[in-house]
Formats: structure tokens, sequence, C-alpha cells
């Protein structure tokens, strides 16, 4: 079918379905843009590429007779406000929606991620945000039990963490879509009144954004995740923010100068972040003066043991940098996104998500107990209990 019209305009084409291998949410719904005729709802009309090859076309059971051109041409009347002309109709269909999941991401060497793992409304945008964490998730696990001899249950962590997740995923792209179908009732009074007015409220509006583009994500009740009090700062199982940071010590020597948590961190290794105090007064942030930030730098010797002892338990797998407090543009203050504990440790999965943090004088042990059981070579933990 050719769309010809007076503006721009932009037809696309798209096509539902599920695996049969789905277990959870068997539901199958119409879209909101895709109803059978004589609905007073919005349509949806599908263009094949290829009308003459039969294969092309796909093949549904007790399927409703397809809209007819003249059909898609009242309904782009009275649903499209711009001049449209409709013509050469080569295939119409309806797209029905289904939200369905499986049961388990793992099935002994078979991992699925992504559509292969479930099916939902786009309502929301979340689809690709899912696959591609799923597929981070998934892939920094097997790396490190191929290369690195982790256990085999740290592969069963990516079901535990990421199954949830998905569940949520579901549930929200079916409310947005009962909520946008609506034609009478307290959805349509939500969707027309309610929404229009926590939309504009930005706070609200941030939060949403954060929601749908997964950013809030966490896997706070991961086994993977070591959580220690400290003064603020992201917790275990939340995502590592960014920060200006003067850098003390790295991976290339002592090489001093300034970057931001997102640059220093490679997504191929473990970042393990130390935060030490100035060693000055000078270099602390003028509109800071909080104690935390002007006491006197830990013994250098204490923290270069503990460093050395985790790079020893990760050899080749982790990064490690010695940051401080800097002062400038670029990023949010570290003692902003980090909290005010000098001198702490967190400890960020390749994946981006802090997976432990501590102090320095005292979850050393912690910290080590907790990677030989996870992350290093020849450690069998015991299994890990489902997330709820």
């Amino acid at each position: 079918m050719a769309a010809h019209a007076s503006s721009d305009a932009h037809a696309s084409a798209a096509h539902g379905a599920a695996s049969p291998a789905s277990a959870h949410g068997s539901a199958q719904t119409e879209s909101p843009l895709s109803l059978r005729p004589g609905d007073p709802r919005p349509h949806s009309v599908q263009a094949a590429p290829d009308s003459a090859n039969p294969s092309a076309r796909p093949h549904t059971q007790n399927a409703a007779p397809a809209p007819s051109l003249d059909a898609c041409r009242i309904l782009a009347a009275a649903r499209v406000h711009h001049p449209l002309a409709l013509t050469d109709l080569k295939w119409s269909g309806y797209f029905h929606l289904n939200s369905r999941m499986v049961e388990q991401l793992r099935v002994n060497r078979v991992f699925l991620a992504g559509d292969s793992a479930h099916v939902h409304s786009p309502a929301g945008a979340q689809g690709m945000n899912t696959g591609i964490q799923e597929a981070f998730n998934l892939g920094w696990k097997i790396a490190r039990v191929l290369s690195g001899g982790a256990p085999q249950r740290l592969l069963d962590t990516y079901h535990l963490e990421r199954h949830p997740i998905e569940r949520e995923v579901l549930r929200q792209s079916s409310f947005i879509t009962h909520m946008a179908e609506a034609d009478h009732g307290p959805l349509k009074l939500l969707r027309d009144r309610v929404m229009p007015v926590l939309a504009s409220l930005g706070p609200l509006r941030d939060a949403a954004r954060l929601q749908i583009s997964e950013l809030a994500i966490q896997y706070r009740r991961s086994p993977l995740t070591l959580e220690r009090v400290l003064d603020g700062g992201p917790r275990a199982g939340e995502r590592a923010p960014d920060a200006l940071v003067h850098v003390v010590d790295g991976p290339l020597g002592r090489a001093p100068g300034t970057g931001c948590v997102f640059d220093l961190h490679d997504p191929a290794f473990f970042s393990l972040f130390v935060l030490v105090a100035p060693e000055t007064v000078d270099d602390v942030p003028h509109d800071k003066p909080e104690p935390a930030l002007r006491r006197k730098p830990s013994r250098a010797a204490d923290i270069d043991r503990f460093i050395a002892d985790v790079d020893a338990l990760l050899p080749g797998a982790v990064r490690i940098w010695r940051v401080t407090d800097a002062v400038g543009e670029g990023g949010p203050l570290l003692a902003d996104a980090y909290g005010r504990t000098r001198p702490c440790f967190y400890l960020v999965r390749p994946d981006g998500y802090v997976c432990a943090r501590g102090r320095v004088s005292s979850d050393l042990h912690g910290l080590l107990r907790h990677c030989e059981a996870w992350f290093a070579k020849g450690a069998e933990p015991e299994p890990p209990t489902p997330l709820t």
C-alpha cells in the first residue's frame, strides 16, 4: 500500500508473535491500533514486502477478514488530520498483542534473552532496553565463567536478577495498553485528565523517565550484592552513578588527573573505586566543608594492602582506581553521588551495577570472601535463593 500526503508522513509495519515455549501471561489482545471492521477504535494496516509470495504472508487460524482498501481509506480519513491518499493495497492484516514470558531464562546450556524470552505490547517502548540489559547481564557472567573460572552458579543469577524485571515490564506495558485503548471509565479519566497533570510535574516526570528507560532498575536482593552501611551513595545492587573525580592512582600508575566515573569504568572489567579523603584542605571543594571530607587521609599502606589483596584475587579481571573529590564542571560532585565516607570502596560489575561497597578499614575480609564465592576461580558457593 502506498501512501501519499501533502505533508511529511511515515508508515510503519509491525507483526506480533509469541514464542511457543512461552508459559506466563498467555493473554492475547488486539492492539489499540488493530481492531475489527466496524469497531469505532483505530485500526492498523500492515504492508507485506512481497505480496506475490504466499510464504511471506502470515498464517493465522480463524483470522478475521483483512481490511479492504476502502475500509483503510475510511479509517485514514477519520483519524489522520492531514490530506492522505491510500493506493495500491498489497496486503493488510490485524496486529494482535501478546503478553507472555518464559518460566526459566536458563535451561542447562541454553539461555533466553530479548524477544525469545518475552513478548509484550510496544506501549512504553521498553522492549529494546530490556533486551540490551539482559544481554549485558548475561554476557559478563558467561565471560567470567569461561575465561575466569568462576562457578557455574554465577550463571543462575541471570534468571534470578532479570526474571522479576521482565515480569514488571509485562505488567507496565499491559497497563499502558489498557489505558491507551480505554474509551470510558477510570482508565480513560486517568489518561485524559490525570496523566497530563502528572506529566507537568518535574520530579514525577523525571521518575517516569528513569522507569521507562530502565535506568532505575536495581538488583539489591541479588545474591551477588555485598551491602555495608555508608554515609550516602548508591547501595549494592543499584546502578553506579556518574561523578567527577580526581584520580590519585589507576591501572596505568600514578597519573593524577580529573575525569568521570563513567569514563573510567571499562565494561570489559570489574572496576574497584577506592574513595580516599583529599590529601590537603586545599583539595576540598569550598562548598563542602564537612568534617568527613576534611579528615586526614588513612594510612596509604593500609589502602595499598587492600588494593593488592583484591587485585591478587581477581587477576586481570578488575581495574582499580584510587580517587578523591574534584572541583570543576563535567559531572556531579563525588560526595553528592557516592556519599561522604572516606576511605571506602565501590566494586562495580562490568554491566555498571554496584555489587559491593564498604569501608576499607573493616570490610576487606567480607569483600574477599564475597569475590571468592562468586567471581574467583574454583569457587563453589551455595545455590542462590530466588528473589521475591
